[in-house]
């Protein structure tokens, strides 16, 4: 049984799990590293992404396909989930692993055997198996449920460097954004939407995937900077702030020029020419 070592996510764990019943042996920080997730800092329509939020398939998929797999998802109604489980030797699904359970979590299935589906639960220290008739787990799932399965397939290289390049480029952007954001009089909503389009990505995502480096500083400084990330706003706040007395800008400067600095360094472990990482270093137009 894989363990989750990596805070705030199971989905790597899971993966872990998956790929050990199909025969490969994994953890999910080696998945972590092996999509260079703790040095990507991207860009989704809802804005800046970074650690956790990376955890998804679109990003695992460049990893699992250099060794030959590939994570599936598929929306499902609750009475169809057993006739999907009953084709497949594994999966991950969400339940209420106890009926008593008000919340949620996902657990990974790993067998029908005498009419039960076993499942096991993702926990940091102890994971626990139960067995459930085709009733019980149907009691248990949510209305409609994200189902991930993991296939094989041909393994394919994956140049990881534009994708560093491209978030060398993204933390210029961000830094560029962050000096505007730092002058705004921003209320209580309007907080919460610049969270989640840019100060989330970095204050507070990065952190459990930056953990799996040797970067102590970088590590130490998005403590920081996520103490005053999530201190902004107060249960007695005033209905409108400015963020230039809540959120010290040097913090937030150190850790986008540090993590530069690592995304660098790792550009040149995968190969890329001076050439190639003082293109990426230019403040981009956008």
């Amino acid at each position: 049984m894989k363990l989750v070592t990596i805070k705030h996510s199971r989905m790597l764990a899971g993966i872990a799990n998956m790929l050990e019943c199909l025969g490969y042996d994994t953890e999910d920080r080696t998945i972590a590293l092996g999509m260079e997730a703790p040095y990507l800092f991207l860009r989704a329509t809802e804005g800046y992404i970074a650690g956790t939020s990376l955890l998804t398939p679109a990003w695992i998929n460049l990893y699992l396909h250099t060794i030959g797999f590939h994570l599936n998802q598929v929306q499902l109604a609750k009475a169809d989930v057993t006739d999907f489980l009953r084709q497949e030797r594994t999966a991950m699904l969400p339940l209420r692993f106890l009926q008593a359970d008000s919340a949620i979590q996902p657990l990974v299935f790993n067998g029908f055997t005498r009419g039960r589906f076993s499942l096991c639960s993702l926990h940091p220290h102890s994971p626990q198996t139960r067995s459930f008739t085709q009733a019980q787990l149907i009691s248990r799932l949510p209305e409609e449920a994200a189902v991930y399965t993991v296939k094989m397939i041909p393994s394919e290289t994956v140049d990881f460097v534009p994708y560093l390049g491209s978030s060398v480029q993204n933390l210029l952007a961000f830094q560029r954004d962050f000096k505007e954001i730092l002058s705004r009089s921003v209320t209580r909503a309007e907080y919460q939407s610049l969270q989640k389009s840019h100060l989330c990505s970095l204050m507070h995502n990065l952190l459990p995937l930056t953990e799996l480096t040797s970067d102590q500083m970088l590590i130490n400084e998005l403590k920081i900077a996520g103490y005053f990330y999530e201190s902004v706003f107060s249960e007695h706040s005033p209905e409108r702030l400015n963020l230039s007395e809540h959120i010290p800008a040097t913090f937030v400067k150190n850790c986008v020029h540090w993590l530069i600095e690592d995304i660098i360094d790792r550009m040149y472990e995968l190969g890329a020419t001076d050439e190639m990482v003082e293109s990426y270093r230019r403040m981009p137009d956008i």
